[in-house]
C-alpha cells in the first residue's frame, strides 16, 4: 500500500488572541478516541497572516460540552441550535475572535485553537 506524504501546514502562532477567518473544516479522521474534525483559521499576527487550527470530534449534539456545536454557533451567526445541519462552507470567510495555546505532543509543543469568541473590533481613535 502507498500513502502519500504530505506537508504539515500549520503556522508557529505565539499564544494568544486573535481575530481570525474561518477556513474551513478536514476530516473526519480517524484518532485513538474517535473520529476528529480539524477546524482552520487565518489569524493576524502583527500585520502577517498564520495558518492555525483547532481540533474537535465529529459529534455534532445541542449538549452544551459539545465543542464542534459551540463553534459552529459561534462562527455562523445565521446557524441556531434548532437547525438539522450545519454547511460550514457558508460560513468561510467569517471572521471570529481565536484563541490560541499550545499542546505538548511529548517531543514537541504545537499551536492549536484552544476557543473561540466573537470578535469584536476594537473602536478607533479620532
Amino acid at each position: 500500500m502507498k500513502t502519500s506524504v504530505t506537508t504539515f501546514q500549520i503556522d508557529d502562532v505565539p499564544a494568544g488572541k486573535y481575530k481570525g477567518t474561518f477556513l474551513g473544516r478536514k476530516g473526519p479522521y480517524a484518532a485513538q478516541n474517535g473520529n476528529m474534525i480539524f477546524w482552520e483559521f487565518m489569524v493576524d499576527v502583527n500585520g502577517e497572516e498564520m495558518l492555525v487550527s483547532g481540533a474537535s470530534s465529529d459529534s455534532f449534539c445541542t449538549d452544551p460540552r459539545c465543542k464542534a456545536m459551540k463553534w459552529a454557533l459561534l462562527i455562523d451567526p445565521k446557524f441556531t441550535e434548532d437547525k438539522k445541519e450545519w454547511d460550514d462552507e457558508a460560513a468561510i470567510g467569517n471572521t471570529i475572535g481565536v484563541s490560541v495555546t499550545y499542546f505538548d505532543r511529548g517531543d514537541i509543543m504545537t499551536p492549536t485553537v484552544k476557543e473561540l469568541f466573537t470578535w469584536q473590533e476594537k473602536a478607533q481613535d479620532t
